[in-house]
């Protein structure tokens, strides 16, 4: 049986994406969801044309996708028209931006048209399948992407929402390092081998300051992301939230490893620049033994090696997860730049204590 397809709607709007993601996209999908309609969705907030929502929506039969179309279309103009946007700012501000993030995300080209505001768009929706590993492994994240936009409409709408979603952005990307590397001295390796891809000489002072400032709670907050803190302090992390990303990202690293293994996850590792995998490649390493690696050089303990490729296509998917719900809380390129820092380094910390006082002067 062919699965029902997707839908794809673009909301454009100069205003408060998190006004229309908790007025009108959350109320939405619940109905869809509660009338049975509605199998998955995600959204994801994105520049391209001008800012806009995109929304995406699997119905539980293909015989329903047009009225769940019709009503998502009718929900989402009846906001914009309630809240119309600001006016707009200046063309050449766009640009300057539209530029910015299409060098970020490695893109030779983009639509530079500029779309009015407060319109939806439906586009046709395009499974990137080669940044996920292929149809199966796609499936499987669009999966942990419903969660992950449950989690973002559940966290925006909570009271002091800004701190409860950096908070959850730490513990995300902790989460997602736990569930790529559950040893943590072989992670604190290899994010030192790759320090210059997540800690760069430019800056460096002043992200530590605030690192050492925030040093004892985040120790805290990334330790208890690892299985064995959670089993020895199972009330360590009462917040539902950080429980359902982690349960959601583990599953997600299970259904993956098995893909690999039946091989049918094989995503580009050119598609996602990651901080962590630039500079240890795969090609130095011929074959597993037990614990012990051999190499061109001889035989070395796992943890003094790089990550093979099947830990690169691995963390090249989940790094893209927790990007994207950062992206979803509605977090700055810079501000998540910096939680990627502090993340990184408390894992360093925690994983090579020994080394702390030469690591972090």
């Amino acid at each position: 049986m062919t699965p029902p397809p997707w839908l794809s709607l673009h909301a454009f709007h100069r205003g408060d994406h998190d006004r229309l993601l908790t007025g009108a996209v959350a109320p939405l999908v619940a109905s869809l969801r509660a009338t049975g309609v509605l199998d998955q969705f995600f959204f994801i907030r994105y520049w391209e044309g001008g800012p806009h929502l995109r929304l995406r929506l699997l119905p539980t039969r293909p015989d329903l996708a047009a009225d769940v179309a019709a009503c998502t279309r009718s929900t989402l103009e009846a906001h914009l028209a309630r809240f119309p946007s600001p006016p707009p700012g200046p063309a050449e501000r766009y640009a300057a931006l539209a530029e910015r993030y299409a060098r970020l995300e490695g893109r030779a080209d983009h639509d530079r048209r500029i779309r009015p505001p407060d319109v939806v768009e439906v586009q046709p929706y395009q499974p990137e399948y080669p940044v996920y590993g292929g149809r199966a492994a796609t499936r499987a994240v669009e999966r942990h992407f419903t969660d992950s936009s449950w989690l973002a409409l559940s966290t925006l709408a909570r009271p002091a929402a800004a701190d409860h979603r950096s908070r959850l952005a730490v513990l995300a990307l902790a989460s997602a390092l736990a569930a790529w590397q559950p040893d943590r001295h072989r992670l604190a390796h290899l994010l030192t081998r790759s320090r210059s891809h997540w800690d760069p000489a430019d800056g460096h002072r002043a992200r530590r300051e605030s690192y050492l400032r925030q040093r004892t709670a985040l120790r805290r907050l990334v330790s208890g992301c690892w299985p064995a803190a959670q089993s020895a302090r199972p009330g360590a992390d009462p917040d539902p939230f950080v429980a359902a990303w982690s349960a959601s990202i583990h599953r997600l690293r299970a259904e993956l490893t098995d893909l690999h293994r039946a091989g049918d996850f094989r995503p580009d590792l050119r598609s996602v620049p990651t901080r962590f995998t630039a500079d240890a490649g795969p090609s130095r390493f011929t074959a597993d033994v037990g614990p012990t690696r051999f190499t061109e050089a001889g035989p070395t303990r796992l943890a003094d090696v790089g990550p093979t490729r099947a830990e690169q296509a691995l963390l090249v998917v989940l790094l893209r997860c927790v990007h994207l719900l950062c992206n979803r809380l509605g977090l700055g390129v810079d501000q998540e730049t910096q939680l990627h820092y502090l993340v990184c380094a408390a894992c360093v910390d925690l994983g090579e204590p020994a080394r702390e006082q030469e690591d972090f002067r």
